[in-house]
């Protein structure tokens, strides 16, 4: 069985590949729903659909941008004397299974953006209560909850580290 220092690596790995991939495709829904909605013309449901990307890329981008700039708020409110190096989700200096927890928080932060950003796409494309309606909101739900999870598993840690 493999020791927690043995997993850090590939997790970590994992997290960086799911952290460009996510901005990426994000940015490629937003410039791809940008020019389909505006080229689309008369055709309203090509523009529903690509309105439904360019806001479901928006939205992702937003939630990328504003998780970042949470983390680098508490990062500015706590300072850097009480995180460990590197936090949130690079922290060399910790030993044990805390590293490995972080790299899969920071795993669980991008699954829980793609959800939520598939999720508001589908919603934005959908009509009022449809099946697409309904799965696109169980998307941004269950997004938002991985999310959630994510960023309260990280203040645990800060908490735990600092108390």
């Amino acid at each position: 069985m493999p020791t927690p220092s043995q997993l850090i690596e590939p997790a970590f790995k994992f997290f960086i590949i799911a952290e460009a991939t996510a901005k990426y495709f994000a940015l490629i829904a937003l410039v791809i729903g940008a020019i389909g909605w505006f080229t689309a013309g008369s055709n309203m449901g090509r523009a529903f659909r690509f309105r439904g990307m360019f806001v479901g890329g928006a939205v992702a981008l937003l939630a990328i941008f504003g998780l970042a700039a949470l983390y680098d708020l508490i990062l500015w409110i706590m300072g850097p004397s009480f995180l460990p190096i590197g936090w949130p989700y690079a922290a060399v200096g910790l030993t044990g299974i805390a590293p490995f927890a972080q790299a899969l928080s920071g795993v669980l932060h991008y699954l829980g953006l793609a959800a939520f950003s598939m999720g508001a796409t589908f919603w934005a494309m959908a009509t009022h209560r449809s099946r697409m309606w309904q799965r696109g909101y169980r998307g941004v739900t269950l997004g938002l909850a991985m999310i959630a999870v994510s960023v309260g598993g990280q203040l645990f840690s800060v908490f735990t580290i600092v108390l």
